[in-house]
């Protein structure tokens, strides 16, 4: 890597750090505010809130491919347009996979920068949903977009690009729906046979 690719990346933790800083200091101020006026029901459930997505953040972390986690993590910070909320339920590492996690990172990132692409959210920003779950001897990856889509041709066409990447690369499509409000693929990579036995 080049030192002008460290750099940004650098940049990117400094970003990152420091838009975390910024909401842990709003979130202390809301917990705080809660207490004062005697709100402690109110306090307790924003803390559990703050709690599942700190486990959240942390099964990202635990993924154990640093460019998915870091573009993951940095997601809603580049892309204010569009909130990515992630659904990780139990723990998970790519090196399960007999798929690189070059692969996984290149499928999830191609397809959530062709929905920001085509995002058409001017006031409010539209959803993204990533999930990634095991189920039996497989991983399930899900990519759904709520929203309204500026081409919903032209995305489409895109979308079948990377599926086709998937479906040659090791991983099989199992669900593709698209139309101007929504889009959602989802595909399964099966788990190395080590993790079996």
């Amino acid at each position: 890597m080049t030192d002008e690719g460290n750099r940004y990346s650098e940049e990117l933790i400094m970003k990152l750090l420091s838009e975390q800083r910024h909401d842990w200091l709003n979130h202390l101020q809301v917990i705080i505010s809660y207490l004062k006026m005697g709100r402690e029901e109110q306090a307790v459930t924003y803390i559990q809130e703050l709690t599942r997505e700190l486990s959240t953040e942390s099964r990202v972390a635990h993924l154990g491919y640093p460019p998915l986690v870091i573009y993951i993590l940095l997601f809603n910070t580049l892309h204010p347009q569009l909130k990515m909320e992630v659904e990780i339920p139990g723990p998970f590492r790519l090196e399960q996979l007999p798929v690189a996690g070059k692969e996984i990172y290149g499928w999830i990132r191609g397809i959530c920068e062709v929905y920001h692409d085509y995002s058409s959210a001017e006031t409010e920003p539209d959803s993204l949903y990533l999930t990634i779950c095991k189920r039996d001897q497989d991983v399930l990856f899900s990519v759904d977009y709520e929203g309204n889509l500026k081409d919903e041709q032209a995305s489409e066409q895109l979308l079948k690009k990377w599926i086709e990447r998937i479906n040659l690369g090791g991983g099989q499509v199992v669900t593709f729906i698209h139309n101007g409000q929504e889009s959602v693929i989802e595909w399964k990579v099966k788990l190395s046979q080590e993790v079996h036995a």
